[in-house]
């Protein structure tokens, strides 16, 4: 936010943004699973084997029935209806049964067999093309139908399985490793927190006050000088300088109200950076100059679909609070260079008595008060209670 606002036209030096993938990238396994789905649906399908068991329970249902011969006379009867190419007993032959059948088994030998209409799906295809040559070329063509593809394993198995059958698909991982590995020396950004940075920019220039003192200046200039009572090195670094020497400094906080920041700056001794930072200017230039804070509230929430305004404000110390920050900065300053020079650096020295916090003991106090302390154990029993047997084993 920091560097958007303030030295934008640098931002693509360290930042980079993921882009918005493709509506037809595949991005979850579940999208993998899906497109899969779809592609083995859009598959020719070999018929099921509940369809080429009736088929072959249809075909050998017409196949014609083998003669009987378990008998002398159904034996004479099958003979009699053989072919006469078949009929090779003469008139001189005694029909036995043994001579009847054998001329039988070769007709019946010559019949087409009945088909196997069970076993494995292999097991019902290979007897299917046995019915004719028809059905073997069907056979052949679905055996060459691309085979589906499985919905098993990881998210990097169906990506594979996938590339196999259709190498234009785009996968939402491989496109952002790709940006990745081509930013890889810039910080990334998702498109929410692109968002929401260029919410806090807009917010931050629609203030008027703050457009005026970002209009022109110089972002991030370190100064150097030297403190006038010990002569150490100091060091600032103003967020923004502006030609007629004001500096500002933007603070990204929870509560940007005058009340909120007042606080926060409170807390966290802004009006010392006031004076340090405007020290360091005025040694420098010779210029002591105006120092400014835009507090901009970051808590508007990320995306799109975010409805509550950023909250900006501009905000001065007045001129009391910087001259008595300046005397605490340099009263700062005198104990470090004295603690250096010591070799020691002031803690809590000495031991201290505490106390447990008024609202804790008051609810302990409350809670002993309510207790029911009534005797747990009549006089007698207290008597029988052995003690003085343990007496020699408490510290072992």
């Amino acid at each position: 936010m920091h560097k958007a606002l303030l030295e934008f036209a640098d931002f693509g030096e360290e930042y980079a943004v993921l882009p918005a993938l493709p509506v037809e990238a595949l991005a979850s396994q579940d999208d993998l699973k899906s497109w899969i789905d779809a592609y083995n649906a859009s598959l020719p399908q070999k018929p099921a084997a509940e369809q080429l068991i009736a088929t072959l329970d249809a075909y050998n249902a017409v196949l014609p029935a083998a003669l009987p011969a378990s008998t002398l006379a159904e034996a004479e009867a099958s003979y009699a209806a053989l072919p006469e190419a078949l009929q090779t007993l003469t008139e001189d032959d005694k029909r036995t049964l043994a001579r009847l059948k054998a001329c039988i088994k070769v007709h019946n030998d010559g019949l087409p067999k009945p088909l196997k209409s069970k076993g494995s799906y292999a097991a019902l295809l290979e007897s299917y093309a046995a019915m004719s040559t028809r059905a073997a070329a069907e056979v052949a063509a679905w055996q060459a139908y691309p085979e589906p593809l499985g919905l098993g394993g990881s998210k990097a198995d169906l990506m594979a399985r996938i590339r196999t059958v259709d190498d234009t698909v785009q996968f939402a991982d491989e496109l952002i490793a790709q940006f990745k590995e081509a930013n890889a020396d810039k910080e990334l950004l998702t498109q929410d927190e692109w968002l929401h940075v260029l919410r806090i920019r807009e917010a931050v220039l629609a203030e008027p006050e703050a457009a005026m003192l970002l209009e022109e200046g110089v972002a991030e200039q370190s100064i150097y000088w030297r403190h006038h009572a010990s002569g150490e090195l100091l060091k600032c670094r103003p967020d923004w300088t502006t030609p007629d020497h004001i500096l500002v400094d933007t603070k990204f906080v929870q509560d940007a109200s005058p009340a909120g920041f007042a606080r926060d700056g409170s807390k966290h001794n802004y009006h010392i950076q006031d004076a340090h930072y405007s020290e360091g200017y005025e040694a420098v230039t010779g210029i002591r100059p105006g120092f400014i804070f835009i507090a901009v509230q970051k808590d508007a929430p990320l995306g799109q679909e975010a409805f509550k305004p950023v909250l900006v404000g501009v905000y001065h110390y007045q001129e009391e609070d910087r001259e008595r920050a300046l005397a605490l900065r340099d009263l700062g300053i005198s104990s470090i260079v004295r603690w250096r020079a010591a070799n020691y650096w002031p803690g809590y020295d000495g031991i201290h008595q505490i106390a447990v916090p008024l609202f804790q003991a008051a609810r302990e106090k409350a809670l002993i008060d309510d207790f029911d302390w009534s005797p747990l154990a009549s006089d007698e029993q207290q008597d029988a209670i052995p003690t003085a047997e343990f007496d020699d084993q408490l510290f072992g």
